[in-house]
């Protein structure tokens, strides 16, 4: 049986209320992230929220993805693209990452350069990619393993 938002947002209910939160709020909306089509589920937790983020995000990253694979269990992997995100973590954090992305855009552009960024999440790494896509002047790629990935951003080529 495929997902649908309505059905992971009742087992994302769910799981909240398993877990033990249930002052939580949740509503759907768009992504406002640049290419991102997916929909994100906003969690709105006014007790707790240091525990559902952790340090970093690192809590809701795992959250996450233990969700997905709930989902994925249940409605037999035929999921709709969606994101979590915790009190406005992840869209507050992204306006951060997408400033940063563009000065270092810029630079590379500017100075003919390559920039290399702090290591960052997938999701992070996501944020910039997206962001960059068309920027004029550069190209973006991930360089790195696990905890020590981050974006390389390059001057395009002189024969583009």
């Amino acid at each position: 049986m495929p997902a649908d938002y309505a059905s992971l947002e009742t087992l994302l209910k769910e799981l909240f209320t398993v877990m033990g939160f249930d002052e939580i709020t949740i509503s759907q909306q768009p992504s406002s992230i640049v290419g991102d089509k997916s929909i994100v589920f906003q969690i709105d937790a006014p007790q707790h929220s240091h525990l559902l983020i952790g340090q970093h995000g690192v809590n809701l990253e795992s959250f996450q993805h233990t969700f997905r694979s709930i989902a994925r269990k249940k409605f037999d992997h035929d999921l709709p693209p969606f994101t979590l995100d915790i009190n406005h973590y992840w869209q507050e954090k992204s306006v951060a990452i997408i400033r940063e992305a563009h000065e270092a855009a810029e630079l590379a552009a500017r100075d003919r350069s390559t920039q290399i960024l702090r290591p960052m999440t997938a999701f992070e790494r996501k944020i910039v990619h997206n962001t960059l896509a068309d920027f004029p002047g550069v190209t973006t790629e991930s360089s790195g393993k696990d905890e020590t990935r981050k974006v390389v951003i390059k001057p395009a080529s002189m024969l583009d």
